[in-house]
């Protein structure tokens, strides 16, 4: 049986935050992560030499429907035009991967391939069973993970989400040298966005080759397939679209928290006596606001 002051609980951009503050604080932390790796959503494939970005970062708000807080969409266009959006070199989990960094360096352990199935109270302690393997007993623990999965470990009721579908495509022929979004304001078809991402970054394709991305809204009643795909691509960038290769298609049914109006940016982190909560669904569905909603569980741990 391993102890520690705070188990961190999912290691995605808001539960390294949050491990991140408490280290470098001097709490002893332990985040244990499901999965094999760290970033959560937040996740870059190699696939044949190209670097594929999980959808989380293209679909900005999934939603065509009209049902998105105003506030949250003058929030986003305003972060547009005042910064300057980018790319990692080495794809978006760049961005985890130096916040795990930095938390082992500042005396964090991370485990990954840790699944917690339960939180108990005992003896005014909490203990986490890990799926495989021995408990972890803490004073505290925050619960990090995805807001499809939140429920299962805490009393909260599970946040409202939206999907995607990002396709992504090997583009011999080059497509036009913009590395601009591309939209189609007539909706003439399942694409949403699409982009030439080795236009924005070389690296994301081999010499020679290119490496677009097209997303479209994915939901229970709503799956584009293949073919709409292509014809809308065909429209957006012509015809050479029809000749491009598939290198994978992502459907992620829980890629955002919905937003809807009126917004409240920031829900409550402490949901009872030695147990928070961490993510972007409890503050804007954005990787700033996961990082902010990690930083604020770190803060609320600290208080007296």
């Amino acid at each position: 049986m391993d102890t520690t002051e705070v188990i961190v609980i999912g290691a995605g951009i808001a539960g390294l935050r949050c491990a991140l503050a408490l280290a470098e604080a001097g709490r002893d932390v332990v985040v244990v992560e499901a999965g094999s790796r760290v970033g959560g959503r937040q996740r870059t494939d190699r696939v044949d030499g190209f670097l594929l970005l999980e959808p989380f970062l293209a679909g900005v708000i999934a939603d065509d429907t009209g049902t998105t807080s105003d506030a949250f969409v003058r929030l986003l266009v305003r972060m547009f035009v005042l910064g300057r959006p980018g790319l990692p070199a080495d794809g978006i989990q760049a961005l985890p991967h130096q916040l795990a960094r930095r938390v082992t360096d500042a005396g964090g352990r991370i485990r990954l391939s840790h699944r917690a199935s339960r939180i108990d109270r005992a003896s005014g302690r909490m203990r986490v069973e890990i799926d495989g393997a021995g408990p972890v007993i803490a004073e505290t623990v925050v619960v990090a993970v995805s807001p499809d999965a939140v429920s299962n470990l805490i009393d909260v009721s599970r946040p409202r989400t939206r999907g995607l579908q990002t396709w992504w495509f090997d583009a011999s022929a080059a497509p036009p040298s913009s590395a601009a979004v591309h939209v189609d304001g007539r909706r003439s078809g399942p694409v949403v966005n699409t982009v030439a991402m080795s236009h924005t970054v070389a690296t994301y394709a081999p010499p020679g080759k290119h490496l677009v991305q097209a997303t479209c809204l994915l939901s229970e009643t709503r799956a584009p397939d293949e073919p709409q795909v292509r014809r809308h691509l065909e429209e957006i960038w012509g015809s050479r679209a029809g000749d491009w290769s598939v290198l994978r298609r992502d459907d992620i049914p829980h890629a955002l928290p919905a937003q809807a109006a009126p917004l409240r940016v920031a829900s409550p982190t402490r949901i009872a006596e030695g147990v928070f909560v961490a993510g972007d669904h409890r503050d804007t569905a954005s990787i700033q606001g996961a990082l902010v909603s990690g930083k604020r569980a770190a803060r609320a741990v600290l208080s007296p």
